[in-house]
């Protein structure tokens, strides 16, 4: 009979936590959809390099990020990414209308958003030019519209693009000047009393 691992003595944060798990069971599966499939030590390493890109992108401890995207891998290492750096994450429900959306992003006072171009039928990129209409005059990370004052950039997964949107996979890609020190340091700073979620229900 296998016996349950003993949690050590370390602080319970997101962080935290995702490098213990990928440190006991590595490549074991840590969420199934579908064909995908996001190991431990995936899950780590992809939350570290995107949680990288973010620092490199200014983002930082109390910054919202705001997440778009179903229940898939892609939203977990999402999460991980901006809650492991202190980032605040006001939850976007995917079946929320322009008017909702719209309406939360400014209400979380949203820095950056994280979402998916499309999911079951769903254009979250048209959907976004309706909840905001002045995005669709606005280059990428030069967001400047009065309707959210707060947010400068939108990142996506899939094949969707705008003039105003860039892929996670290029801000991921921006993590490469950050260090591995340097993102032990900013996580050392966050602690379980720090706000992780907004939850709009």
């Amino acid at each position: 009979m296998a016996r349950a691992p003993h949690f050590p003595e370390f602080t319970p944060t997101s962080g935290h936590l995702v490098r213990w798990c990928a440190a006991q069971w590595g490549d074991q599966p840590f969420a199934v959809l579908g064909d995908q499939r996001l190991s431990y030590a995936e899950a780590d390493a992809q939350s570290a390099g995107l949680a990288k890109g973010l620092l490199a992108s200014g983002i930082g401890k109390g910054s919202r990020v705001a997440l778009l995207a179903p229940n898939s891998p892609a939203w977990i290492v999402g999460w991980l990414a901006a809650t492991r750096i202190g980032a605040v994450v006001p939850l976007l429900n995917t079946y929320s209308k322009a008017r909702e959306l719209g309406w939360i992003l400014r209400h979380a006072d949203a820095a950056a958003l994280l979402t998916v171009d499309a999911h079951l039928g769903h254009d979250y990129l048209a959907r976004l030019e309706q909840a905001a209409p002045d995005l669709a005059g606005q280059r990428h990370e030069r967001i400047f519209i009065e309707s959210h004052p707060y947010l400068r950039s939108v990142w996506t997964w899939g094949e969707g693009t705008r003039p105003w949107a860039g892929s996670v996979a290029d801000l991921a890609a921006r993590g490469d000047d950050v260090s591995d020190g340097l993102l032990r340091e900013v996580e050392a700073e966050v602690t379980p009393a720090d706000p992780m979620v907004v939850v709009y229900s």
